[in-house]
């Protein structure tokens, strides 16, 4: 279509999904529902004249790790999805994860009370 996206916008025709690991697929369910819910969404806003040439949104899911169980969620057939490694039914420790999310909260409220503090210098 031309020139940078507005943000908000997918104009592309292709959007990927990352996520760490796909348990239960509930959530990766919800997000690719209200992916293609807000597809729609902008398509409805575009000219009838531009909707004939819009490309055919793709969606695609990667995830790192995929879980081996059944799965309460689901995702649409015409959705691509890729996973890193297919792993068991086991609980698994990202390096990235906040292990105490009390002192995560403090250390956050800290930060934020820091950089208000610059600010006002």
């Amino acid at each position: 279509m031309g020139g940078p996206s507005a943000p908000g916008t997918v104009d592309d025709g292709h959007v990927r999904c990352t996520d760490e690991v796909d348990d239960s697929r509930t959530t990766l369910g919800y997000a690719v529902a209200e992916l293609k819910k807000d597809i729609e969404e902008q398509l409805a806003l575009l000219p009838e004249d531009k909707k004939a040439s819009f490309p055919k949104t793709e969606l695609a899911i990667f995830v790192v790790h995929n879980k081996l169980k059944e799965k309460r969620g689901s995702i649409p057939d015409d959705v691509k999805y890729f996973s890193g490694e297919d792993i068991g039914d086991s609980w698994v420790d990202y390096p990235w994860e906040q292990q105490d999310i009390l002192l995560h909260n403090a250390l956050a409220s800290q930060q934020k009370a820091l950089a208000a503090a610059s600010a006002q210098q």
